[in-house]
This record gives structure tokens, sequence and C-alpha cells, in this order.
């Protein structure tokens, strides 16, 4: 019985190695780059936006959506509060819906923005954001980013 168990075993080991996947070792690695897009809607331009983002100065991925691999598009409204701090985050629409919004919001909170001229009071924003994992190069990931901002971002 005991024979008959390992040949069983034995034979299911070989068989699976028949069947796995097979890896190329020649197969050169690719890294894509990504990009974030930012898309004002509520003011209509930033001229009208009373605030301006001091933080982060140029947008990049924040670690936990590049580490999950989210790309997609959200469509959030936010107060930017006295203190110049985003709150009240709410998401409108998200593609996929699953993991983006959770995240986007996170990288939302982190954002510092600081009164215009004519600012300094809290205002509502409507902005949409673009996460792209894609291209061999930081000018094709923003490219493609640049064109998915142009596409319809629904739940």
């Amino acid at each position: 019985m005991k024979n008959t168990l390992m040949i069983k075993a034995t034979l299911a080991g070989f068989f699976s190695l028949l069947l796995a996947p097979t890896v190329l070792a020649n197969s050169d690695p690719v890294i894509l780059k990504t990009a974030v897009v930012q898309t004002l809607l509520v003011p209509e331009n930033e001229d009208s936006l009373s605030w301006e983002r001091t933080f982060p100065e140029t947008l990049v991925m924040s670690r936990e959506l590049e580490r999950a691999g989210i790309r997609g598009c959200g469509i959030f409204s936010f107060n930017i509060g006295k203190d110049g701090q985003a709150n009240d985050i709410e998401t409108e629409a998200s593609a996929p819906s699953f993991g983006l919004s959770r995240l986007a919001k996170d990288y939302l909170r982190e954002w510092r923005w600081k009164p215009k001229q004519n600012g300094g009071i809290e205002e509502r924003v409507l902005l949409r954001l673009d996460f792209c994992i894609t291209g061999e190069t930081q000018e094709e990931a923003q490219q493609y980013c640049q064109y998915q901002a142009t596409l319809q971002c629904k739940k």
C-alpha cells in the first residue's frame, strides 16, 4: 500500500512538471512606467480655482497604487479647507471600481494647497485623476495617460 501511494505521488509530480508553463530564461524584463494626469472639472479651469496645489509638485503615482498594479480613472469631489488640505473626499465615478477609489482618496489626502490672492476660503472641487502603467519610457506613459483622460470614466 505504501509503495502504491509513493508511485502515485511520483507520477503526479512527473505529470505536473510536464503540464507546467514554460518560462524562457532569455526573455528581457520590461519595466513599465507610470503616469498620473489631473483634469479639473469644477471649477472649469485653474484660474477660477482659488487654491493652487503645492504638494505634490509633480503628480507621481503613489507606491500603494503602483504596488497594487491599479490603473484606471476616478472622478472625485472634495473640499479644500482653510488649512489647505482636501477633506470630505467622495468618489463620483471610478474604473475599475475595486481598489482604485480607496487608494486614490488616500493619495488626495496627502495633497497640500495654498490660497491664491483671491482665495483662502473653503472650496468644493470636482477632479478627475487618471492612473496609467504602460510604456517603456516616461514619455510613452504620459502620452497614453493624456489619451486615457479623454475617454469616459464610469463606475
